[in-house]
This record gives structure tokens, C-alpha cells and sequence, in this order.
């Protein structure tokens, strides 16, 4: 409540003043690329939870695996599968390496992402600005402002970026807490 109501108020406020001071243009590109990020940053974090829940699950088996036969290693030694079960931990770690590369990926994807939204936005913003003092109908300082309010727009918008996917992580990786909670 205390980042999102402040974040929104001066999200308004920006667009408002860019507005009245420079015209729709200038408004139009940072509201349009606020309701990208976050129209992209809600879905690209939906679909990373899958790859959250399939870490989750890979490290579970693994460390079950291992749990199990260290405390069963005498069960193991007597009938002779240190190998049988070597394999089926070693099975395990490739499906937990696979799991977890998935996960980097798709956290590589939602940050370039968040990154080229706000990349673009920043850049049209600066080309603009610059192609208005060239022409003489802003000055260095309207430049500057507009850099300062674009800047300003993005910083806490990224913030709550992270804080959501890190929210849904969270869920994510509680869940099967939940599910023996409710058992």
C-alpha cells in the first residue's frame, strides 16, 4: 500500500504535467509504456511460476532421494544398489539442473523484458525532447525535466516489479506447505 498508492499518484501526476507542458505526445508514451510493463510483468510472472513450481518439485525429489538412502544406507549396502541408487539420485540432479536452467532462463526473459519496455520508452522520450530543442520549441531544461520525470516514473515501477515476482515466487514456494496444512 505505501509503494503503490505513492507510485500511482505520481504516475498521474507525471502524466498530467506532461500533458499540460508538452503535449499528448509525451503523456501517451509514458502511460502507454506503464500499462505495457505492467500488462507484461503480470503475465511474464504468471507464466514463470511454472518454472518456480517445477524447481520446487525437483529439489523436493532430490533431496527425498538423498534423505532416503542416506538413512537407509544399510538397506542399501546389504543388497548391493550403491549404484542403483547413485543413478537414480544422479537421474534426479539432471531433472533438477534442467528445472533450475528453466527458471534462470525465464527470469533472464521477464528482466529483458522490464528492461526493453523501459529502455524504449526512455529512448522515445529522449529523441523527442531532443528533436523539440533542435527545433527550438523546448529548451536544455524541459529537456532535463523530461529525463528527471521519466527516470523518476521507472524507478519505483521496476520496483514493484521485482516485489510482485517476488511475491508470486513466495506463493509459489509455500504451496506445498499449504497442501499439508490442509491435510
Amino acid at each position: 500500500v505505501f509503494n503503490i498508492g505513492p507510485t500511482l499518484l505520481e504516475i498521474i501526476m507525471v502524466v498530467g504535467i506532461l500533458f499540460y507542458n508538452y503535449g499528448f505526445t509525451f503523456a501517451a508514451i509514458i502511460l502507454s509504456a506503464v500499462v505495457l510493463y505492467v500488462s507484461f510483468s503480470v503475465k511474464a510472472t504468471d507464466w514463470r511460476t511454472k518454472f518456480v513450481r517445477e524447481v520446487n518439485q525437483a529439489d523436493n525429489s532430490t533431496t527425498t532421494r538423498a534423505v532416503d538412502s542416506l538413512l537407509n544406507f544399510e538397506t542399501v549396502k546389504y543388497f548391493n544398489n550403491e549404484g542403483y541408487e547413485a543413478g537414480r539420485y544422479d537421474t534426479d540432479l539432471a531433472g533438477w539442473e534442467n528445472a533450475r536452467r528453466k527458471n534462470r532462463l525465464s527470469l533472464f526473459a521477464l528482466n529483458g523484458g522490464q528492461a526493453f519496455i523501459i529502455a524504449a520508452a526512455m529512448t522515445s522520450m529522449m529523441a523527442m525532447a531532443a528533436i523539440n530543442v533542435a527545433e527550438g520549441k523546448m529548451t536544455i531544461g524541459d529537456f532535463v525535466l523530461i529525463n528527471a520525470f521519466t527516470m523518476q516514473i521507472f524507478m519505483p515501477l521496476n520496483f514493484l516489479g521485482f516485489v510482485y515476482r517476488e511475491i508470486r515466487g513466495s506463493l509459489a514456494n509455500i504451496e506445498n506447505l499449504f497442501d499439508l496444512l490442509a491435510k
